[in-house]
């Protein structure tokens, strides 16, 4: 199970200030513990020559830990722009694929409008196989009610009604 990006941050957010308190703590203990050595106040390291020896040491320690900070800020800034920059590519892909898919169903329904209109084409031109004519368009209308064959092109023409509804 993965735990949430939030609580990582925070994990890692929280250890690396503990890394960062114990550099400062250890830096501050070697500068004082060579300043202590550089003045006498250890009784062991009262020869000049040791304390000399230590000094490098201290520095190239002191060094690291100044030299480090920089990049360590840098590199948490790099990894916060790539991760901001790989969610807007996902962003971009996701409306991407969402425009595609909507340019898809209007192409479906452009497709079954078609369908419809010629299947309602198809339905008329069998009744009216001779064309229109002024007794179709007058039934139509409801001016004539004659026979059953006027029952009939109703029934045709709520059908192609019917078809063009679904």
């Amino acid at each position: 199970m993965a735990i949430a990006p939030q609580v990582q941050s925070r994990g890692q957010d929280m250890k690396d200030e503990i890394k960062t308190w114990m550099m400062v703590i250890l830096t501050v203990v070697f500068v004082g513990l060579y300043a202590f050595a550089l003045f006498g106040a250890f009784q062991p390291l009262k020869d000049l020559s040791i304390v000399t020896r230590l000094e490098p040491i201290i520095f190239v320690i002191i060094g690291y830990y100044f030299g480090r900070l920089p990049s360590v800020q840098n590199e948490k800034a790099l990894k916060g722009e790539i991760d901001r920059k790989s969610g807007e590519a996902n962003d971009a892909r996701k409306e991407k694929d969402a425009a595609v898919e909507a340019r898809a169903d209007q192409g479906a329904k452009a497709k079954a409008t078609e369908q419809k209109l010629q299947d309602v084409k198809t339905t008329l031109a069998t009744t009216f196989a001779g064309g229109p004519s002024p007794q179709g368009a007058a039934m139509l209308s409801g001016a004539t009610r004659s026979d059953s064959s006027d029952a009939g092109i109703r029934q045709t023409v709520v059908v192609a009604l019917n078809i063009l509804n679904t």
